[in-house]
């Protein structure tokens, strides 16, 4: 085990090097204005960092390595800072074992030593955040209108349809909860909360039980789980298990929590075996937060199903690019608020989002989020109450999921999110693409169980024009529809060849939200008449072609000519080559049809041997055994040739090549 521990780790390319950590603007900013008696909340991520890919596929192992490889890589950081602590100058730290990071709350000198650390990467500002402010919509406070057994929210996203035709109520499925803790005690949860604990603000584990003073937590955790002690269903997977970490403090109205605080309260979720982690939290708008996207990436890395809201506009319609982050991350789940018509709440966060310069469509699906009656703490003489809020609309999805794993425990967390946009409903109902204000659509539990349940053997349907004729030099756009039956996004790829018979592989990306593939063959491949074709393929390794029988069967693009006369690609094979015993190609394409002159130079500048030839459109070539103009046999040594094209009208066109002789 310690040999392969060694081989999961990315080692910097040189050691002993002092190297310069990056330290956070935010930071920056923060250390510029403390006094040497303030005491700063950072994180410090070590350089050292753990390959995934190398490790074995059970959650649980990845776990205990990942655990193993942060102990022994921070142990030198970790005795540094006891040091500091034992002057004071370090108030506390605490491991993140997932990061492989070390949340640390001491004086502006000590954080500017971290970053000078050889062995760390980076050190950002523990930032804090507030819990997500409720819309300013009108909502019943504790009653409902009418007379139900089972919420209509419920109804709407058909859970009841997966209860009543599989008996699937998510029974055995660990989701956990992120939040303000859970009312342990409330008659909807009591016997479905398994495990909490409570988080500090560097996310050391403070106590193994939590309160919820605010009511969020417990409101989010009954549309996962609750049951029906109010007379009606409320939760989504009413059978499913509920591990709740407060990672919010009790700061009165709005809750404060930390980067450090969720990150460990996530980490302990996962530790316990939770498989589904509801966010309904949330950091600025429309900001690209990397701290998020690095540990959603590695929470999904372990097959954990990340579920975020994507956040709540306060006044007015959401403008686009409101989005907050973790739920805007591409690997998150994130989650937008429809009202009981389908239509997307005012307040809910429009996309899209930019990562790195890559926009990324989200949300990624809908679910109900006005309105949403659930379990609360003691408020107007109930213990129940109706929210707005994508907060409440990302726990539809949350439970959602663990209705899947319920009924298939081996679906992965990345088909689980494939499946549950490829089975949305699309709204508006007059579109079957997506966009920015509901993403794919309002999640349909049924379709979605039933996709879980079923196995996919449904090939991709490719759907494309071939293209029949390109000029010559000049790149040329594939482009193809390509659908799944129950894969959102599979794959596809570009093969074409020209005359050599070589096949080049070329990738077909879509753009978010689009079916429609576009691949490149590239203008320097544009020589010639090029074969090609198209093959797509899903999570499952369904594979479809076109045309159909590829690659035997192939497209055919005809190269025409172009207006201006050029010669390019030109090569000699073999080269060095034996003058008199062995001969010599010469090859080169035209882009048009051209008389052609080569003219074959000594080192000092003398031609020692001209060809003449017809060329035509694309590949041409000609072959020199090495015999001079004067009979005699060219002599060991480097020669340089010209070649020169001239077309019926005058144009010309050069180019230049070098080669050996060596008998």
């Amino acid at each position: 085990m310690k040999k392969f521990l060694t081989g999961l780790f990315l080692l910097p390319a040189i050691t002993g090097i002092l190297f310069a950590a990056q330290m956070d603007p935010q930071l920056s900013r923060s250390l510029s204005s403390a006094s040497s008696s303030d005491r700063i909340s950072a994180i410090v991520f070590l350089r050292r960092t753990a390959d995934i890919s190398m490790m074995p596929q059970e959650a649980a192992v990845k776990v205990q390595m990942l655990k193993s490889i942060s102990q022994r890589s921070q142990k030198d950081l970790v005795e540094f800072l006891v040091r500091r602590r034992t002057g004071k100058r370090v108030r506390a730290f605490n491991s993140l074992w997932s990061l492989n990071a070390v949340a640390v709350s001491a004086d502006p000198k000590t954080i500017k030593e971290l970053a000078s650390r050889s062995d760390v990467e980076k050190v950002v500002l523990n930032r804090k955040f507030s819990l997500p402010k409720e819309p300013a919509e009108l909502f019943p406070a504790a009653s409902r209108t009418s007379s139900v057994t089972i919420e209509p929210n419920l109804v709407q996203i058909k859970a009841d349809r997966v209860w009543a035709t599989y008996g699937n109520k998510g029974l055995g499925v660990k989701v956990g909860i992120a939040d303000t803790g859970c009312m342990l005690d409330h008659p909807d949860l009591s016997a479905r909360i398994l495990m909490s604990a409570t988080f500090d603000e560097l996310g050391s584990k403070t106590s193994d039980t939590v309160v919820d003073t605010n009511g969020h937590g417990t409101h989010v955790a009954g549309i996962v789980a609750g049951g029906n002690a109010s007379g009606a269903y409320i939760g989504v997977a009413p059978l499913s298990t509920l591990l709740c970490a407060k990672v919010f403090d009790d700061t009165s109205p709005n809750p404060i929590a930390t980067y450090a605080q969720v990150a460990a309260g996530v980490d302990w979720l996962i530790s316990n075996e939770a498989k589904i982690v509801n966010l309904s939290l949330g950091g600025v708008e429309g900001d690209a937060d990397s701290f998020w996207k690095t540990q959603v990436d590695r929470w999904t890395s372990l097959g954990i199903v990340v579920v975020g809201a994507i956040g709540n506009h306060l006044v007015g319609v959401a403008p686009p690019s409101s989005t907050r982050s973790p739920g805007n991350v591409p690997n998150a789940i994130g989650v937008g608020a429809i009202d009981s018509s389908d239509t997307v709440t005012i307040f809910s966060a429009r996309g899209p989002i930019v990562w790195d310069t890559t926009t990324y469509l989200k949300p990624d699906i809908c679910a109900p989020g006005k309105d949403i009656y659930s379990t609360y703490i003691l408020y107007e003489g109930a213990y129940y109450r109706a929210m707005p809020g994508t907060s409440m609309a990302s726990p539809h999805v949350a439970g959602v999921a663990a209705l899947m794993l319920a009924a298939n425990s081996t679906v992965s967390n990345t088909a689980i999110k494939n499946k549950i946009i490829a089975t949305a409903v699309r709204l508006p109902y007059s579109t079957s693409e997506a966009n920015y204000d509901y993403g794919y659509g309002r999640i349909d539990a049924l379709a979605a169980v039933e996709s879980s349940m079923n196995p996919d053997v449904a090939a991709p349907v490719i759907t494309h024009t071939p293209a029949a004729s390109a000029a010559f030099g000049q790149e040329i756009t594939i482009t193809a529809k390509v659908t799944d039956e129950t894969i959102l996004t599979p794959t596809a790829v570009l093969k074409y060849r020209n005359l050599y018979n070589v096949w080049t592989t070329g990738a077909m990306t879509a753009e978010t939200g689009s079916t429609t593939y576009t691949g490149k063959i590239l203008a320097s491949d544009v020589k010639s008449n090029l074969d090609y074709y198209i093959y797509a393929y899903d999570l499952a390794g369904n594979t479809s072609y076109s045309p159909a029988g590829a690659p035997a069967s192939y497209n055919t693009i005809s190269i025409t000519s172009r207006d201006e006369i050029a010669v390019s690609g030109n090569q000699t094979c073999p080269n060095p080559f034996a003058a008199g015993s062995s001969t010599a190609t010469f090859s080169y394409y035209l882009s048009k049809p051209a008389d052609v002159t080569v003219r074959v130079f000594s080192m000092s500048g003398e031609i020692v041997k001209t060809f003449t030839q017809s060329g035509s459109l694309g590949y041409n070539d000609f072959t020199w055994n090495g015999v001079l103009e004067s009979g005699e046999t060219a002599a060991n040594g480097v020669y340089l040739y010209q070649i020169i094209a001239r077309d019926a009208g005058g144009g010309v066109s050069t180019a230049k090549g070098k080669m050996i002789v060596l008998k």
